[in-house]
């Protein structure tokens, strides 16, 4: 029997019809059916503010903290701007770093697509180290990064159809799926040995 995984997942641009959404939906395509995914939205999600942490999370950071805490994994798929991590990414996981060990032990993937030739490279490096930092449990391989994207879209569908980008995108989520269990059975393992 196949146990279903939830996955939140975040879409770091925000702008309708983004490349970067185009590939969060090809990742989802291909990914293994007993996968669920719960999209953070990170429109409403206000920059973090200590004196407004300090009345209580707005309800759109309630739903941030609370999908990542229901989560198995957490897939994260960004663009990069001017080199690095959009402030709508780093933004969610300032607010997300503030519940203690919300993040800590949690897998995680990071996925990007950009016009460029470097394929978010930069903002992958960076947005590894920021949640390595914080205890998470990222994805080290493969790696997803997708330049040229806008040469991979169908014009007719808007659809990503590249077939090598597409095969790739199949073996990173089933390459999550293994991450994910991996940790979910060492968990099990260490709550039964103690």
């Amino acid at each position: 029997m196949t146990t279903e995984l939830r996955i939140a997942v975040l879409c770091g641009s925000l702008r309708t019809g983004s490349y970067n959404r185009k590939l969060l939906e090809a990742l989802i395509e291909k990914a293994p059916a007993h996968m669920q995914f719960d999209e953070i939205r990170l429109h409403d999600v206000p920059f973090f503010n200590e004196d407004m942490e300090a009345a209580g999370d707005p309800a759109p950071v309630q739903r941030l903290k609370e999908q990542i805490k229901q989560a198995d994994g957490v897939l994260i798929v960004s663009p990069e701007y001017n080199g690095s991590v959009p402030a709508a990414v780093k933004n969610a996981i300032d607010w997300a770093s503030r519940s203690r060990g919300l993040l800590a032990k949690k897998p995680f993937a990071v996925a990007g697509a950009t016009t460029g030739t470097l394929g978010t490279a930069q903002a992958q490096v960076q947005l590894k180290g920021l949640l390595v930092h914080l205890d998470a449990y990222v994805l080290p391989n493969p790696k997803m990064l997708v330049n040229g994207v806008e040469q991979k879209i169908a014009a007719d569908t808007g659809a990503l159809t590249d077939p090598s980008t597409l095969k790739r995108a199949e073996r990173f989520m089933h390459e999550f799926e293994e991450w994910i269990l991996l940790f979910t059975h060492a968990a099990e393992a260490n709550r039964e040995q103690w």
